[in-house]
């Protein structure tokens, strides 16, 4: 869609959709490209992204992009945009940066647990373990290279068996000191092993004294 013409197609789009089922909820996120989000009555989901050619075609051309033939589905092309875009993108590689801040993290909830139990704050340490769980997810994802990585709700497409199967089989605790504590242990035992050959291979320090203290 060209730039100028954006904020009439999310009008025309509001009408279509809202024509198929009464819209509860609507977003629209605006920039170089805009992002709809429309909820209907029915929880009907739909998505629409727009942007204009120029810059999708510029976006498609860098290293990094996830788009190309092979991870798109062509409906309409009325710009013969499609067989311009690369067959397939090529792998992502993770990010040395965003690694080295899910190590830094994940080290200082974990120290957490020491003042959460020493309050006796049961509910807030489900939560630490809840937040663990999540930094050891996306240092998995930044292990796989995949370089589609889709929505929030896409996770499964996006990790191996192997490392889903670890996430299934990971404690859920209730507001119990014990379980809480064994959450926290179980968790740390998978991402450390992880984290550590992904920093060696990225070449990142290890944070030594931080994991020590």
């Amino acid at each position: 869609v060209e730039g100028g013409r954006q904020a009439e197609t999310c009008a025309v789009w509001r009408e279509i959709v809202g024509a198929i089922s009464p819209i509860v909820y609507w977003s629209e996120r605006r920039g170089p490209a805009t992002l709809v989000n429309a909820i209907t009555s029915e929880w009907l989901r739909v998505d629409l992204w727009m942007i204009d050619k120029a810059a999708f075609l510029h976006r498609s051309s860098s290293p990094a992009s996830p788009y190309a033939q092979s991870t798109l589905s062509c409906l309409l092309d009325r710009a013969d945009i499609f067989p311009a875009l690369p067959v397939s993108p090529p792998p992502s590689e993770p990010s040395p940066a965003q690694v080295e801040y899910l190590i830094n993290e994940f080290i200082r909830v974990l120290g957490l647990i020491a003042v959460g139990m020493g309050r006796g704050e049961l509910v807030l340490g489900v939560t630490g373990a809840g937040l663990l769980r999540d930094l050891l997810t996306r240092l998995m994802v930044e292990e796989t290279q995949s370089p589609d990585r889709g929505g929030a709700l896409h996770l499964s497409r996006i990790v191996t068996a192997e490392q889903m199967a670890e996430l299934e089989r990971l404690p859920y605790p209730s507001p119990v000191r014990s379980e809480i504590l064994e959450a926290h242990w179980v968790v740390a035992n998978c991402f450390f092993p992880r984290a550590r050959r992904l920093a060696a291979r990225l070449g990142i320090d290890w944070p030594e004294a931080f994991e020590h203290a």
